[in-house]
């Protein structure tokens, strides 16, 4: 199918004016009428709604339906299609519409608008599809549209796209396309957690056929996808609203960033993920690095995720260690993170990263001990060798949030690195781990 080979009088991904004399008259009437979201603030419970569907779809079928649900509903449109990306192809996945559309088939990518918009990674928004040349005319002379725009799925390198029609000229509003943008976004955001969800799925069924415990494999699989159906889609997607000022309160920027540094915070686990995937999947690329600088940015989020504000941190200048630098942050925000969540809620919270006294040089030669201490609720050292095994959590801990992996990653990173690792503590004194890496 061969797209119309009429020029465009302006090369933009937007065409402002319908040339057809034809169409003038319904064109009037549709700029007439008011914008179906112009009441933006009246829609954020239903974007809320749909976002809260994304968020929760555990299969490709949930996510377009949400999709091209929401576009009707919250764009007034007649029409919306959720169009993946398949080679040189696009593959019109679903749709929903008050006639059908093209559900089920597939057009070359340079014929078609959804793949104009994959290729480009841009917003199109064409008010009447007969004045446009990325539209196949042919296609669309049997359908109801006469106006679309259409949104790629993550710009940076598109998948899908998802696309909004209506039957009379019309040319979108500002707010509407936002809504549009951030529909797109949390599909995005919610493939990116179906494929995750895969890879792990099938990490799993590898571990267990090697494995002698299954049930640790599972437990450890349903933490995860646990932490990938976090809020931050939805997060990411009101911010993106109401740091556009559509939603007119004084407080709302505030918000908004309470709301981004909420996302970060997700994002951080998202890539805590990866790097545990990345523990028996890729070999470790260690380099010098600067163990201050690393332990001094993983204080300061976890001062925010943890919401422990008055702890104290203190770390010693001067550590470095040759290790793989993503696995040594993993390592340092577990340990970390750790730390200001058992020491929160101490009178004088206080958490140390320092240079350590390790076994002598002749028995670790070339190694750098460091210490990672607090003065938090403690544990029984009785029981030290039981909190670096998978799913272990000592009564001391047991009213705080976990699940009784972090200390396992942790020794798991300093046994690839050749180091060792130790814990020592008293309960209500606080707790100590120490460590041996490769010193730079």
């Amino acid at each position: 199918m061969r797209a119309n080979s009429r020029k465009r009088t302006r090369h933009t991904s937007r065409v402002h004016k319908a040339d057809h004399a034809s169409g003038a008259a319904e064109g009037r009437r549709a700029k007439g009428r008011q914008s179906p979201a112009s009441g933006l603030p009246g829609r954020v419970d239903e974007l809320t709604d749909a976002v809260a569907r994304l968020t929760a779809a555990t299969t490709l079928g949930e996510v377009t339906d949400a999709v091209t649900t929401a576009v009707r509903e919250l764009l007034r449109a007649d029409g919306a299609t959720f169009v993946l990306r398949e080679d040189d192809t696009c593959f019109y996945a679903d749709e929903n519409a008050i006639s059908p559309l093209w559900k089920g088939q597939r057009f070359p990518a340079h014929s078609c608008v959804s793949g104009w918009v994959m290729q480009h990674g841009e917003l199109a928004v064409i008010p009447d599809i007969y004045a446009d040349d990325r539209v196949p005319h042919d296609a669309y002379r049997p359908t109801f549209v006469r106006s679309l725009a259409m949104a790629p799925v993550s710009a940076a390198d598109p998948v899908a796209a998802v696309g909004a029609y209506w039957a009379t000229l019309y040319d979108p509003s500002p707010r509407e396309l936002t809504m549009l943008g951030a529909l797109a976004n949390a599909a995005a955001s919610s493939l990116t957690n179906l494929e995750l969800r895969e890879q792990l799925r099938r990490r799993m069924s590898e571990l267990a056929a090697a494995a002698s415990d299954r049930e640790t494999v599972e437990n450890a699989m349903q933490s995860m996808v646990h932490d990938l159906r976090s809020p931050m889609f939805a997060l990411d997607t009101y911010a993106t609203l109401l740091a556009s000022g559509d939603v007119a309160t004084h407080d709302i920027p505030q918000v908004a960033e309470r709301m981004r540094a909420s996302v970060e915070g997700m994002g951080s686990r998202i890539d805590r993920l990866l790097a545990l995937y990345r523990l028996e999947h890729q070999p470790l690329s260690p380099c010098d690095t600067d163990l201050t600088e690393l332990a001094t940015t993983v204080a300061r989020h976890a001062r925010h995720y943890t919401g422990a504000y008055d702890v104290t941190f203190r770390v010693d200048p001067g550590l470095r260690a040759r290790i793989d630098p993503v696995l040594g942050q993993l390592m340092l925000e577990n340990l970390v993170e750790n730390a200001y969540k058992y020491t929160a809620q101490q009178e004088d919270p206080r958490v140390e990263v320092r240079r350590a006294d390790g076994p002598p040089p002749a028995a670790d030669p070339g190694m750098l001990w460091i210490a990672v201490e607090d003065n938090g609720i403690g544990f029984d050292p009785a029981r030290a060798r039981e909190l670096f095994k998978p799913h272990v959590r000592l009564e001391t801990a047991s009213t705080f949030s976990g699940t009784g992996l972090g200390l396992m990653t942790v020794a798991r990173i300093v046994e690839l690195h050749g180091g060792r690792i130790q814990a020592d503590g008293a309960p209500g004194r606080g707790a100590r781990f120490c460590l041996s890496l490769p010193a730079a």
